[in-house]
Parts: structure tokens; C-alpha cells; sequence
């Protein structure tokens, strides 16, 4: 009987693994928010205006907008407060740097009479910006900073509870957090190949040109998502559109060499750069539930790509749950290809 059990200790691999380990926490922290009344006195605003002030925040506001399809106010992300913003508006700020210049931002809209929401960066300028009636989502004890999905459950819980959608109620978060924490529990760094799923797309990815493509708008973030937690680990990527993809695959195929180096090649005799190689194309390809099955009928018999739906086998099946286990599984990915 084989051990399904990887006794290798890589601390590298761990420490960005137990980085992006914090992910269903950050959900929790939002949905404990709510159910503490703390957005309760929000009201439906005329425009919600999201303040971002690093990449992970500005991914997450993109897939909450694309996933609030019954939105009943206009969202606007931006890195400074508008100029129109007043008392009718909503103000969320999102940023884990606790002296971020979005402070000043905050006390404005304070000042012009706009609702304010801020996810806690921490003890610092950034949080004693706000007012006393600004909410302020917790962040866990154990992040070191703000995970994409804490993004997420803030500002999709911020939004629903002031009526601009009903994405995202307090029990549906909690299941979202749960689904999530399954999937981190099923990428442990203590499982390997054979059982975790993290590790087999990191195996195969590995010596590949890295390419990250969604298949919806929501998953449009997760994507760039996963191409900036490659670039912290280490490895060079990128991410596109399925049908960015569908019109560059050619050329991309074609820069790949079409032979295999001389064995008698040898650079101190022959001179120059002979057979000098391009790493051959590696896609992953981010599915929903109900697309999984046309990208795989399409994309399951080509070597160079690779069809995920991390959702696929969750227990509860909502939007959010797309999204935040995706974000999730990308993370333990890159961890394992550091």
C-alpha cells in the first residue's frame, strides 16, 4: 500500500502555501461583519465606489462587479476618490498597507458625507482615517495582509447588505468560506502528487511557458490572479481570455521548436546558439461548472492545455463559490511551483 503522505520539506513552497492558507478566515471575517450588524446601517447608496490601492483588492473588485449581474447602483473602481463622491455614496476602501495615502481618501469621503467601509490593514494612519460610523471588516488573526478573497467577501458583503445586490448574504459566504477551506485542506502540502491536486498541475506545469486563461468574466481576475501569484513565486507567466487564446494559439504553438536538438551539438566546437529553445506552451484553463465539459471535449486531447474546475466538486454551488475556490487553488499552485 502506497502513503499518500510527502514526507519533502520545502519551507519556500510552505510559507507561500500557508500565506494563501488564510483565505476561508478572510470570507469568515466579512460574513462575522454582517452578522454582527455591522453593515446594517448602510444605506442603498447612488453609486458604491471601491478604492483600491494594490492588485489583489482591484481582481477582487473586478470579479464581485462581474458577478453582481442584479447590481442596483453603479460600481466604480479607482485608486483616488472622485471628484463627484458626496453624501449619497458609498466608499469602500481596500488596501493592507496600514499607512496607504487611500487614508486621506477615506477622511474625505468622510467629510463629504459618503458611507464609508474599510477592510483593516492593520493598526496604522490608513484605519485612524476613518469616522466612527466607518465599518471596518476584521481582518484573521494569522494573515500577514488582506487575501483576495477577504477582498471579495468584504466587498460583496458590503454591497448586499445595503441592498445593491443579493450576492452575498452572511450564510452564503460562510458556505463559500467552507468550500474554500475544503479545497486549501485538499492542496496540504503534507499530500502529495498522487492526491493533491495543487501539486499535479504544479508537476505538470513545470518547464512550461505558464499561461492562465479564464473562460468567464468573473474568472477574468482569477486568472491575472494566478499569473501574479506565479510571478511572486518565481516563475514567469502570464493570463488571457479563452478567446484571446483561441486567436494567438497558433503562434504561440509556433515559436515552440519543431526538433529536438543534435546530440553532437556541442556550443564550444559548433559555435553559436544551435537549437537554442523555446520551453513549450502550458495553459491552464479556468472552467465553471456549467462550461467544464465544453472546454474538455475541446482542449482534453492537446498536450499543451489543461482544463481546471476547482469548484467542480464543492458542496454548495453559487458564483462566489467559483470564484473564491478558483482564487484558492491558483494560490496553492504557485506555491508548489516556487
Amino acid at each position: 500500500m502506497t502513503s499518500s503522505f510527502d514526507s519533502s520539506h520545502n519551507p519556500r513552497q510552505e510559507a507561500l502555501f500557508y500565506r494563501m492558507a488564510t483565505a476561508g478566515a478572510g470570507l469568515r471575517a466579512a460574513a462575522s461583519a454582517t452578522r454582527g450588524g455591522a453593515f446594517a446601517q448602510l444605506p442603498l447608496p447612488r453609486s458604491a465606489v471601491i478604492l483600491v490601492g494594490n492588485r489583489r483588492a482591484q481582481l477582487a473588485a473586478e470579479s464581485v462587479r462581474a458577478l453582481a449581474d442584479d447590481i442596483r447602483c453603479p460600481v466604480v473602481i479607482a485608486h483616488q476618490l472622485p471628484s463627484y463622491v458626496g453624501a449619497l455614496d458609498l466608499v469602500i476602501v481596500c488596501d493592507d498597507n496600514p499607512g496607504s495615502p487611500l487614508g486621506a481618501a477615506l477622511a474625505e469621503a468622510h467629510r463629504r458625507g459618503a458611507a464609508t467601509v474599510v477592510v483593516d490593514p492593520g493598526e496604522g494612519p490608513l484605519r485612524a482615517a476613518g469616522s466612527p460610523d466607518t465599518v471596518v471588516v476584521p481582518r484573521p488573526a494569522m494573515a500577514e495582509s488582506a487575501s483576495f478573497t477577504a477582498y471579495v467577501g468584504a466587498i460583496a458583503s458590503a454591497l448586499t447588505e445595503c441592498g445593491a445586490t443579493a450576492l452575498a448574504p452572511a450564510g452564503i459566504v460562510e458556505e463559500v468560506a467552507d468550500a474554500v477551506d475544503a479545497d486549501i485542506a485538499a492542496c496540504a502540502p503534507q499530500r502529495d502528487e498522487t492526491v493533491n491536486p495543487a501539486r499535479q498541475v504544479a508537476q505538470w506545469v513545470a518547464g512550461r511557458r505558464m499561461l492562465a486563461v479564464s473562460t468567464t468574466s468573473a474568472l477574468a481576475p482569477v486568472a491575472e490572479l494566478a499569473s501574479l501569484q506565479m510571478l511572486e513565486a518565481g516563475v514567469v507567466s502570464a493570463a488571457s481570455s479563452i478567446s484571446e487564446l483561441s486567436l494567438s494559439v497558433g503562434a504561440l504553438l509556433a515559436a515552440e521548436p519543431q526538433a529536438s536538438r543534435d546530440i553532437f551539438y556541442d556550443p564550444f566546437i559548433d559555435g553559436g546558439d544551435e537549437g537554442a529553445t523555446v520551453l513549450p506552451l502550458g495553459a491552464i484553463v479556468l472552467a465553471a461548472p456549467n462550461n467544464v465539459g465544453h472546454y474538455r471535449d475541446h482542449y482534453g486531447e492537446v498536450g499543451w492545455a489543461r482544463v481546471e474546475c476547482p469548484a467542480l466538486d464543492a458542496e454548495t454551488h453559487h458564483p462566489l463559490v467559483e470564484v473564491c475556490v478558483a482564487a484558492a487553488r491558483v494560490g496553492a499552485i504557485a506555491a508548489f511551483s516556487a
